[in-house]
C-alpha cells in the first residue's frame, strides 16, 4: 500500500469494529504531559545522558584525584526538574570504610570543575546543578529513578 492511499484510508476501513478505546495508548505520555510533570519528556532524558557523559570525562582525567577517578556513574536523572539532575556514582571494587565521607568532601570541592566541563559540553544557556548520590554496590539503577 502507498503512503498516499494509507493517508486516505479511513479508521473503518483498517479494522472490523470500531471501540471507545481505539486511539492513542492511554499509558504512554502524550507530547504536552511531561510540561505539566506527569512524565519527564526525551530531552530531558537526553540532557541526562549528555551529562553522564561529561561527568565521566570529568571525574576520570579533569578533576586529577585518584579517588574520584575510581567513581563509576550509575545513572544520571532529573530531581524536580531539569534544572537540577542527580547523578548516582558509585566506588569501583571494594571501599574502604570511611571513604563515603572522603567522597562527598572531594566531589563538593570538585563541583565547580565538573560544572563547567558539563557547560561546555551541552548545549543550553544554563548549565544544571547537579546532586551527587553516593550507592553502595548492590544499588539497582531502576530504584533511583523517581
Amino acid at each position: 500500500m502507498t503512503r498516499s492511499r494509507s493517508k486516505r484510508m479511513r479508521p473503518a476501513e483498517l479494522c472490523a469494529e470500531l471501540h471507545p478505546d481505539d486511539g492513542p495508548e492511554s499509558h504512554q505520555p502524550t507530547r504536552g504531559s511531561a510540561r505539566r510533570g506527569d512524565a519527564f519528556d526525551r530531552k530531558t532524558l537526553q540532557l541526562c545522558k549528555q551529562v553522564e557523559r561529561a561527568v565521566a570525562f570529568a571525574l576520570s582525567g579533569r578533576c586529577d584525584d585518584p579517588l574520584l577517578a575510581e567513581l563509576q556513574i550509575v545513572s544520571v536523572h532529573p530531581s524536580a526538574s531539569s534544572a537540577t539532575l542527580v547523578v548516582c556514582v558509585r566506588v569501583c571494587g571494594e571501599p574502604p570504610s570511611g571513604t563515603k565521607a572522603k567522597i562527598e568532601a572531594r566531589l563538593a570541592t570538585a563541583r565547580g570543575v565538573i560544572r563547567s566541563v558539563v557547560a561546555a559540553e551541552i548545549t543550553r544557556r544554563r548549565a544544571p546543578e547537579l546532586r551527587f548520590l553516593i550507592v553502595d554496590h548492590d544499588f539497582n539503577s531502576e530504584e533511583g529513578r523517581r
